[in-house]
């Protein structure tokens, strides 16, 4: 009742109100009359110079803005088109800014900003090219790296019958991760130190010349020392890397330089924006002490505006205040979680309203869903993580039931972790459940196959629809690829790089029972392999004390 009051007494106000505007407007026409002309002048003036000149002045704030954008993007361009395209743009607003400085009497200082703004342009321009050539020279040399490094390892691998062979593989294993390595690195100081250690291991393959030589002939030592010349020599890849981090940052330096440059410039064009809505303000003040004082209006003016206004009141109460309090109660009912129609259509500004409030429920729904993906996702290894795998595997039993198939479930732990993480530290104990993350995204073959993080060194590879042999087939493709990528582990008690225990349960549609069960089925056969000296997987259907009827 209380809310209706408030709407009654609003009525009663903007219709009072109303009413009284109609007497002062009709007694202001009468005596308003002799001082119009005045008043016109004023408005020619603020309309005709003070206004567009203002407008101009926007312009100009406008372009300097989207200079310092276009500056911005131009120093994180990675490719010359987009740099073309970027170049081009800011020709266009200089120009833009060029034409309008045209029509400004008085800002000789603005102009020499605009001035260095565009020398400073220029400069990041060279800097930004030099930056992309040198990138282009950087991916051409990888291509050299890369294929001569296979070569390499080819030939290697064909003559592995020694020791000396097998350390210089290693060396040279060692030599293509610390490039990888300098590759992903920002900073000066440690490419310096990678390349100072890869330059050592080759020099450490090529001391052994003499005696590698009969084993791998004379032109595989070539290739090694042509290797090296192409990484250290100048211009190699290091120099070119070094000289590329430093060209960043002086893109960098440049860009920020340039930033303030933009900055100060805009500061100095609202200045002079200011100043012209201070005359606009004063003139707008001296219509209004006019209009005070006009007291002649036409009486036919009166007679028209009361009959408009009394118009007026009508289509506020008919067609604005009847369509908020619908828009009102659409509201309600939609934060109450409530279906609740809101019209859109037309083109007023209650339209406009309803639209924004539609936009605005939407973006909420759809971070609820972002936050809702979020709440699924390991952050570490970008993996799904344990809730995810419970919703799942709850998904995939169903599954399997209803189209009366197998599912096999993989537990899979990485041997002697608290070992590696006490050795190496957290940080690189972090770098290998990412590495062991990114080996099992590239085995997961099928959409319908999950992998997961169950916790701490433990994941989790639900493979629906299938049976026992394809189980231990992946398995195999996971221990397989961890010996591939030979992360270093010197405390492991099994093998002197990262390994996994496995524990794989397989489930037909007559014996798949409760999530809990089944995960711990698989969870046995992991500890099965663990107490079988690790490194190794074990299937539930090999272990003769794990009851099959769980």
């Amino acid at each position: 009742m209380n809310i209706i009051r408030r709407r009654n007494s609003l009525s009663f106000l903007i219709s009072t109100g109303f009413i009284i505007i109609i007497i002062i407007t009709a007694f202001s026409s009468i005596l308003g009359y002799e001082r119009l002309n005045n008043f016109n002048n004023i408005l020619k003036e603020i309309t005709g110079n003070s206004l567009p000149q203002a407008a101009k002045v926007g312009e100009l704030n406008s372009a300097l803005k989207e200079i310092l954008y276009l500056a911005e993007r131009l120093t994180i361009t990675t490719n010359l088109a987009s740099r073309r395209i970027t170049v081009e743009k800011l020709q266009n607003q200089e120009e833009k800014l060029l034409n309008l400085m045209d029509n400004f009497v008085g800002t000789t200082h603005l102009n020499n900003q605009l001035k260095t703004v565009k020398k400073e342009l220029a400069d990041l321009d060279k800097l930004v090219s030099q930056r992309l050539q040198n990138q282009q020279r950087i991916q051409d040399l990888n291509e050299e790296v890369y294929n001569l490094n296979d070569k390499i390892v080819t030939h290697l691998n064909q003559q592995r019958t020694s020791k000396i062979i097998e350390q210089s593989l290693m060396l040279l294993f060692k030599a293509s991760s610390l490039k990888h390595k300098a590759e992903s690195s920002d900073r000066l100081q440690t490419v310096r130190q990678i390349e100072k250690e890869l330059g050592n291991n080759l020099h450490n393959i090529l001391a052994n010349s003499r005696i590698l030589e009969p084993k791998i002939g004379k032109a595989a030592l070539e290739q090694i020392s042509q290797l090296k010349s192409i990484l250290l020599d100048k211009p190699g890849w290091f120099s070119l890397k070094i000289e590329q981090l430093q060209i960043a940052g002086r893109v960098r330096g440049r860009g920020n330089f340039l930033h303030n440059l933009i900055v100060d410039t805009n500061t100095l064009s609202e200045a002079k924006f200011d100043n012209i809505n201070k005359k606009i303000i004063h003139n707008a003040q001296h219509a209004a002490n006019q209009i005070s004082q006009q007291v002649i209006w036409v009486i036919g003016l009166s007679i028209t505006l009361l009959i408009l206004m009394s118009a007026t009141i009508y289509l506020i109460k008919v067609k604005i205040v009847a369509r908020i309090l619908n828009l009102n109660n659409s509201v309600i009912k939609r934060i109450k979680s409530q279906e609740a129609p809101i019209n859109t259509s037309g083109k007023d500004e209650i339209s406009h309203l309803a639209q924004s409030f539609v936009y605005f429920s939407e973006k909420v729904e759809e971070q609820k869903q972002q936050l809702q993906t979020l709440s699924l996702t390991d952050v570490l290894t970008n993996l799904p993580n344990r809730r995810a795998l419970d919703e799942r595997l709850e998904h995939d039993v169903h599954t399997a039931k209803r189209s009366q198939t197998s599912l096999s479930v993989i537990i899979l732990d990485i041997d002697y972790f608290k070992l590696y993480n006490d050795f190496y530290g957290h940080i690189a104990g972090d770098e290998c459940l990412q590495n062991v993350a990114d080996a099992l995204k590239n085995i997961q073959q099928r959409d319908s196959d999950f992998i997961a993080r169950y916790g701490g060194e433990e994941f989790v590879m639900l493979l629906p629809q299938t049976d026992k042999d394809g189980a231990i087939k992946v398995a195999k493709r996971v221990k397989e690829l961890l010996d591939i990528l030979n992360i270093p582990h010197q405390k492991s008690l099994v093998a002197d790089h990262v390994t996994v225990s496995l524990g794989i349960a397989t489930f037909s549609n007559k014996n798949i029972s409760t999530v809990y069960k089944i995960l711990n089925r698989a969870d046995e056969a992991l500890y099965k392999a663990k107490d079988s000296g690790r490194n190794t997987y074990f299937h539930t259907d090999d272990i003769m004390n794990i009851d099959v009827n769980i």
